[in-house]
């Protein structure tokens, strides 16, 4: 009985002993892990730290480039202001003139339009002059075409009279075209003497058809 008593204290002993030894090297393992686990740290750090050294030179010389186009810049602008500005004095010259040129302008086309106003006046009172005398002669024209119509019984003759008929007529219409021609377009004064023309060109052709159907009546008659 006694024998056993030291078995037992001594596997007891070594139990703990070897249970402390387990517990000493897991200790052990985990602070080495712990140590790795820091070190490897520690060089993501200092890694980390020479990139931001790094990096804070490239912001460092970025910052001196963007002051040195800064002061470029502020230079142009200065520049640019100073070109404006003689700029500025150049168009307030050249508006000047511009006023100058269109004050000479108005005055010159209020003379122009006054010449032409003028000369449609006068061109409206040639034209009324001859109109009235056209009137005059076409009234002619008829009178002695009647006249001669009853009187007048030879062939020839009539064939005369309407030859002198178309000749005058035909005279007329020239010169009213003709002044038709040399009036603007454009103008009041010309559509007028148009519309005028063209019942006065639309009488004579009446006219031409009148003397026609006068002398086939005639010659009807004769045969």
């Amino acid at each position: 009985g006694w024998q056993a008593i030291p078995s037992a204290f001594s596997r007891k002993v070594k139990e703990v002993v070897d249970t402390k030894e387990n517990e000493e090297r897991e200790v052990k393992k985990k602070h080495s892990q712990e140590r790795d686990q820091i070190q490897t740290k520690v060089t993501e750090l200092t890694m980390k730290t020479k990139n931001n050294d790094q990096r804070q030179l490239e912001v460092s010389a970025e910052i001196r480039k963007l002051s040195d186009s800064v002061s470029n810049e502020k230079r142009d602008i200065s520049a640019l202001q100073a070109k404006v500005a003689r700029l500025a004095d150049q168009k307030a010259a050249l508006e000047e003139k511009q006023r100058d040129l269109d004050s000479r302008q108005n005055s010159f086309d209020e003379r122009e339009k006054r010449r032409e106003l003028d000369d449609l006046t006068q061109k409206e009172t040639e034209i009324k002059n001859q109109r009235r005398q056209w009137q005059d002669e076409v009234r002619a024209v008829n009178q002695a075409y009647d006249k001669r119509l009853i009187h007048d019984a030879n062939v020839k003759a009539k064939a005369d009279l309407e030859g002198d008929i178309s000749d005058r007529i035909g005279v007329r219409e020239h010169e009213l075209r003709s002044v038709l021609g040399q009036l603007p377009e454009a103008s009041d004064l010309h559509d007028h003497l148009a519309d005028y023309a063209r019942r006065v060109l639309e009488r004579f052709e009446e006219v031409r058809k009148e003397n026609q159907q006068a002398n086939e009546g005639r010659s009807r008659v004769e045969h």
